[in-house]
């Protein structure tokens, strides 16, 4: 009850309300937050733009980690998405390790 008096004389001295006030503040304090970080910041966002320009790094290892067996999928279509449909991931013939049951 005390909070909607609070709200309400809020909002009739100031044209806003408690809850509008704490919003205006916590965006004022994330900007704070970004200009005093804004180098570690920077270097995450420019390593991020970095992997997703150069995808082959990720795609190689994804290929080539252990514990999946790459064979030919006879469903896919020669052509439909690249060199990727030619491949297919069979987890139930491999375990962990990589050997075949």
């Amino acid at each position: 009850m005390k909070s909607q008096i609070t709200n309400t004389i809020l909002k009739q001295r100031h044209g806003f309300s408690k809850i509008e006030l704490l919003v205006v503040l916590f965006v004022i304090a994330l900007l704070i937050a970004l200009t005093v970080f804004a180098g570690p910041v920077n270097r995450v966002l420019s390593a991020t733009a970095a992997q997703l320009f150069a995808p082959e790094p990720y795609i190689e290892l994804v290929l080539t980690t252990p514990g999946k067996k790459i064979k030919d999928d006879p469903h896919a279509v020669e052509g439909d998405h690249g060199d990727a449909a030619d491949l297919a991931i069979d987890d139930e013939t491999s375990d962990a390790t990589g050997e075949e049951h």
